[in-house]
């Protein structure tokens, strides 16, 4: 008999094709219900939609997730020894699918933000907050625009991002005229934008978030909204009271939901689940 895996939501067609060779899939589209009653299934794939588990199913052992950051799957996941299969820094083969869509968006935003300020971009600078593979990508596309670029990355790894306030961080947020966050949410990272950051940005700076909402200090943001000191656009759309305001712009969490970018993570993650249920290390 195959294990049962539950499907909270609903991957390519080619990554169930792989789940269907191992698994006995589940199919379920309540993403808050008690799924506790699934206690038969030993995995659960969840996508990119929220993940709140009250209470665990007695025999799950690991949760499959096609995204990097998994700061939406609530913590009580790791006291019960749970596996969480995500692209972590270890996906090399296809990460330049959704790392260029998430890259792309910031893009769009940034384009959005400035015709709204009617900012010509040529020879402005743009600072990046997080230098890694979408940070890297960004700074490649601000060679087209010909701006400058300057950047601030204090990491030890991929995903270990840790904050050190130093001369070179304030210098990148105060000379910037638009600013872009790309690190993950961490305690290290966690409102690391607040109110020295804004008091520091030049007047009328753009600030684009398409990381994590709670790097920034949302009280100091919607004073920063509010008084015009800045524009300002974000991928979390219902993070923030509803703005119609000419200097805000918000997306519902479309960053990385590409077609292409889509199937390549779904594919990724199957082979990943389907090696972890046959005993191989990831």
């Amino acid at each position: 008999m195959k294990p049962k895996i539950l499907l909270l939501d609903e991957p390519c067609k080619d990554a169930i094709g792989i789940l269907e060779k191992e698994f006995e899939l589940v199919r379920s589209w309540i993403i808050f219900e008690d799924i506790s009653k699934y206690r038969e299934c030993v995995g659960i794939y969840v996508g990119l939609s929220n993940l709140s588990l009250h209470e665990i199913p007695k025999n799950l052992k690991f949760i499959g997730c096609p995204c990097t950051d998994i700061s939406h799957i609530t913590k009580n996941t790791s006291s019960n020894k749970i596996k969480i299969i995500h692209l972590d820094q270890k996906w090399k083969d296809t990460e330049g699918r959704s790392v260029t869509s998430t890259a792309e968006h910031t893009w769009s935003l940034i384009l959005q933000l400035a015709k709204l300020k009617r900012m010509q971009l040529s020879g402005k600078t743009l600072g990046i907050i997080g230098y890694g593979r979408i940070g890297q990508q960004v700074s490649k596309y601000a060679e087209s625009f010909n701006m400058d670029v300057v950047y601030y990355d204090d990491k030890s790894e991929q995903w270990d991002f840790y904050i050190d306030m130093n001369d070179y961080f304030y210098d990148v947020i105060e000379k910037s005229h638009i600013i872009t966050i790309h690190v993950p949410l961490n305690d290290e990272t966690k409102g690391m934008i607040g109110k020295e950051q804004f008091d520091l940005m030049k007047d009328d700076a753009l600030l684009i978030n398409t990381s994590r909402p709670d790097i920034i200090d949302k009280y100091e943001l919607q004073k920063a909204i509010e008084t015009k000191r800045i524009y300002y656009a974000d991928d979390f759309l219902g993070w923030l009271p509803s703005y119609e305001e000419y200097n805000v712009i918000q997306t519902p969490h479309i960053g990385g939901n590409c077609f292409e970018a889509r199937e390549m993570t779904d594919i990724y993650i199957a082979n990943q689940l389907v090696k972890y249920i046959k005993g191989e290390c990831l």
